[in-house]
C-alpha cells in the first residue's frame, strides 16, 4: 500500500513516534513517502509532490498545519496526534510567546474538525478536545522497539562494572526541555533524602536541550550527573544497569515502555497510569519516598503485561489505512 506520511520531527537526534511508525510500515511492505515538515512551507511543497497518493498521514502538529493549508487542494487527511500542541506550548513558552498558545490551540482544533481520522498515541489519556469528535478517533498506542529494547540482551552486572556503577542508580533519559526540566528539579531535590537512607547513590540524566546549563548547575550535588546526550542504540544498556526510571512529565513519555520492557520501576506523577508505574504526589518528600521503597525492595521484575511495540502500532494505522483506501 502507498502511504503520504507527513512528519513533524523525522531526522532529530531523538528518534520519535514517526520514525518508529515509518520504520515498521517499510517492514510490513507499505511504500511509504515521508514528507518533513519541520519547516512547514518545505511541507507544502513535499506533500504537492506526492499529493496524488490517497493515503495522506499527517503526523504532530507542524505536520497538521500543512495538512490544514493544503486541504483544499489535496483533500482528505488523517491526523496522527502525538500530543496536544497547545500544552506543550504552556509548559515550555515564556514571556511574549504565551500569548500565541490561544491561537495554537485553535489551529490544532481546525486539523482534527477538517481530517477525516484521528490516531490518538495512548489510551490512558484522550484530550478533552477530542471528545466531541470520538467518532473519528482510533487509537494507535505508542510502543518501544521489541528487539533493542529485550532484558535478554544485556547482562546487568557485566554493564555495571563497565561502567563502574556499584551504588543505587536513578534514571533519566530524554529531551532537556523546559516541561520536562521542571519535574526533574524536584527529582534532584530529593536525592538529598535518598542519601539519606543510600549515601551512594546517584541520579543520572542524559540528554541534551536548552535546559542542560540549568541541570548542570545541580552536578554533583546530591549525586547527580548530567551526562549529556545518549544516542538510541545505547539506552537498553543505561536502562539495564540502573534501579529506579523517572518519567518527569504528567502523561506517558515515549521511553515510558522501553523502561518497563527491561523490567526497569518507574516513578512517576500520579496522571501516569500503567502496570508497572508507581505513582507518587509530585514534591520531594513523596518522589524520595517512593525511591528509596523501590530501591530497598531490589527487585527487578519484568512486567507481567502486554507492552505495545512499535509493530502493533503500525499494524493498527496499516489496518486503518487499508480500511479507508484498500489495500493497493
Amino acid at each position: 500500500m502507498d502511504v503520504l506520511f507527513v512528519s513533524s520531527s523525522m531526522g532529530g537526534r531523538f528518534p520519535q513516534r514517526d520514525y518508529h511508525v515509518c520504520r515498521e510500515l517499510v517492514r510490513l511492505g507499505c511504500r511509504v513517502r515521508v514528507v518533513r515538515a519541520f519547516n512547514p512551507l518545505v511541507g507544502v511543497f513535499g506533500v504537492l509532490r506526492f499529493r496524488g497518493v490517497r493515503c495522506k498521514v499527517f503526523s504532530g502538529f507542524r505536520a497538521g498545519v500543512v495538512a490544514l493549508l493544503l486541504w483544499p487542494l489535496v483533500g482528505e487527511y488523517i491526523y496522527d496526534l502525538v500530543e496536544w500542541k497547545a500544552d506543550v506550548c504552556r509548559d515550555n513558552w515564556s514571556g511574549f510567546r504565551r500569548v500565541f498558545v490561544p491561537l495554537v490551540d485553535v489551529v490544532e482544533r481546525l486539523v482534527v474538525r477538517f481530517s477525516r481520522l484521528v490516531f490518538n498515541a495512548g489510551r490512558s489519556f484522550v484530550h478533552p478536545c477530542l471528545r466531541g469528535f470520538a467518532g473519528k478517533v482510533v487509537f494507535a498506542e505508542n510502543g518501544y522497539s521489541d528487539e533493542l529494547f529485550d532484558p535478554g540482551r544485556y547482562d546487568r552486572r557485566s554493564v555495571r562494572e563497565r561502567y563502574g556503577v556499584d551504588f543505587p542508580l536513578v534514571l533519566y533519559v530524554g529531551k532537556l526541555t523546559p516541561m520536562y526540566a521542571k519535574y526533574l528539579v524536584p527529582v534532584i531535590e530529593a536525592m538529598e533524602a535518598v542519601r539519606g537512607r543510600f549515601p551512594d547513590a546517584e541520579f543520572w540524566i542524559f540528554g541534551d536541550g536548552p535546559c542542560r546549563g540549568f541541570l548542570e548547575r545541580y552536578s554533583g550535588r546530591w549525586g547527580v550527573r548530567v551526562k549529556g546526550y545518549l544516542p538510541f542504540e545505547r539506552v537498553p544498556e543505561v536502562v539495564a544497569m540502573a534501579d529506579v526510571g523517572v518519567n518527569a512529565y504528567r502523561t506517558e513519555s515515549l521511553k515510558l515502555r522501553e523502561w518497563l520492557a527491561m523490567g526497569l520501576p518507574v516513578v512517576a506523577p500520579l496522571g501516569v497510569r500503567f502496570p508497572g508505574v508507581v505513582n507518587c504526589e509530585w514534591r520531594k518528600e513523596e518522589i524520595a519516598r517512593s525511591i528509596v521503597r523501590i530501591i530497598e525492595e531490589g527487585v527487578r521484575v519484568r512486567v507481567r503485561v502486554k507492552l505495545n511495540t512499535w509493530g502493533d502500532t503500525a499494524k493498527v494505522i496499516l489496518s486503518t489505512c487499508e480500511r479507508l483506501y484498500g489495500a493497493g
